[in-house]
């Protein structure tokens, strides 16, 4: 099993226990303990667990990571997401899809579709196939190298200018006792606060992992979307559960 593989296993096991010992992960994985220690030690310093005495645990304290980082992270549970988001997508419609590696996977599910997307993000561009039958429009701005798409002054000037009938976003943490959608980046919330504004309908892509994580800046609430798409999560409104064979719309 390649590195990134086994990483990938162990912050899914972490995800849906409390905590994961070292032994288990061996076991678990079929590798040494220093192997399994590396990993530990790597993924902590991206921020995505808490090395303790004998294992790991999930970290619910949201620290930024690079989008190449994230872009092998729950890949799966993306898929999944993306697939049945994309399902609520018409022809000639103007879309707004939201920075991030999970909303870049919408890009597989729409490229027989005649629609005007919209975008900040400079790696979302990059995952749309040769064969998309839309036009595109690439919001301009301050590039973020970090998060790979443009902010700032410039890029909410434009974003003032169109009306997006369906927008998809991200987010980086839902409380669901105080109902608060988070980012970690000030700029990020103006700018996702402008989309909401701008939308007729609003979308959000988020799994499992981004429940009860936190950081200083709420942009949102959950009420303020007509959607909440999940692969696991509440079973009301607007949350969408979607799993592979399996979408459970919330009544």
């Amino acid at each position: 099993m390649i590195t990134k593989e086994r990483q990938t296993r162990i912050l899914e096991m972490v995800r849906n226990q409390s905590f994961v010992s070292v032994k288990e992960l061996m076991d678990q994985l079929h590798a040494s303990r220093s192997s399994i220690v590396r990993d530990l030690i790597e993924l902590e310093q991206q921020g995505l667990l808490v090395r303790e005495r004998g294992g790991a645990s999930a970290n619910r304290v949201y620290q930024e990571i690079a989008t190449e980082k994230k872009a092998h992270i729950h890949v799966k549970e993306k898929q999944c997401i993306c697939a049945q988001a994309a399902k609520t997508i018409k022809e000639n419609q103007c879309i707004y899809i939201d920075s991030g590696t999970t909303t870049s996977y919408m890009v597989e599910h729409i490229a027989d579709k005649d629609i005007l997307l919209v975008t900040s993000s400079t790696y979302l561009i990059h995952q749309l196939p040769l064969t998309f039958q839309g036009q595109v429009f690439l919001l301009g701005g301050q590039y973020d190298r970090r998060l790979d798409t443009a902010l700032g002054s410039t890029t909410l000037e434009m974003v003032s200018h169109f009306h997006f009938d369906h927008a998809f976003l991200s987010a980086n943490g839902i409380d669901l006792k105080t109902q608060e959608i988070y980012t970690a980046n000030t700029e990020l919330a103006t700018f996702k606060k402008a989309i909401l504004k701008q939308s007729t309908q609003c979308d959000l892509l988020a799994d499992a992992s981004k429940f009860e994580v936190k950081t200083h800046c709420t942009w949102a609430y959950i009420d303020d979307f007509d959607t909440i798409f999940v692969d696991n999560g509440p079973k009301y409104k607007p949350f969408t559960i979607c799993q592979k064979g399996n979408n459970y719309e919330n009544k």
